[in-house]
């Protein structure tokens, strides 16, 4: 069964769609950039406690860095969001709909392997967390779907209304002139061939004007 996904016209139900996305990547490059700037922070402070010795930090060293390297690709698509918003430049608003695609799966798959392995750890009785964790991360993590879904919706409308927008160019060729001549039967009865100067002739009677 073929179902057609919506397109949309307004982004958050109010604002012009492309308008709207732009604002919506200057904010999320802005974010991006923060978060690296923090997570250089916290990544470089862990090297420095590991090469002191207080602590092995080597798995935080390793988080720290998944997480840096996906930030960073996130902000480069991000800034390459906004050249393709911009310029309306319909290829690279299809690569970062792919992206976005991509985001969805890997960060729900994710969510729901670890939301799963904590599970088992309640249930083996390693670490209690109680229903209000249950609740939060399931709420959190249906939001993030819903927010990541809507985007993958509006970037697709854009890339669709850049699809459908083209220049028609109409050119009025003038029809050349047809002159149609009836087929003029010059075969006498005696079945003698008719001379040309009868068929100039005949021809300047079938053509003459007619007279009121």
């Amino acid at each position: 069964m073929y179902c057609e996904l919506p397109l949309l016209k307004r982004c958050c139900f109010c604002l012009p769609l492309r308008p709207g996305l732009i604002a919506w990547g200057y904010i999320k490059t802005v974010a991006a950039i923060a978060f690296i700037g923090l997570m250089c922070i916290l990544l470089d402070e862990s090297i420095e406690r590991s090469k002191r010795g207080y602590y092995s930090y080597t798995s935080t060293i390793v988080i720290q860095s998944i997480i840096l390297t996906v930030t960073i690709v996130d902000a480069v698509f991000s800034i390459i969001f906004l050249v393709s918003a911009h310029k309306k430049h319909e290829r690279l608003m299809k690569s970062c709909l792919y992206y976005q695609i991509f985001i969805f799966v890997v960060s729900n798959l994710a969510f729901s392997l670890y939301f799963i392995y904590m599970l088992y750890l309640m249930a083996t009785a390693y670490i209690f967390l109680g229903e209000i964790w249950l609740v939060l991360s399931l709420t959190i993590g249906f939001m993030n779907a819903v927010l990541q879904f809507y985007l993958i919706l509006l970037v697709r409308s854009v890339v669709h209304k850049l699809g459908n927008d083209c220049t028609f160019q109409f050119e009025n060729n003038a029809v050349a002139a047809q002159c149609h001549m009836n087929t003029v039967n010059f075969e006498t009865f005696n079945n003698v061939a008719p001379t040309k100067q009868d068929k100039l002739e005949l021809i300047k009677e079938e053509y003459a004007p007619s007279k009121v």
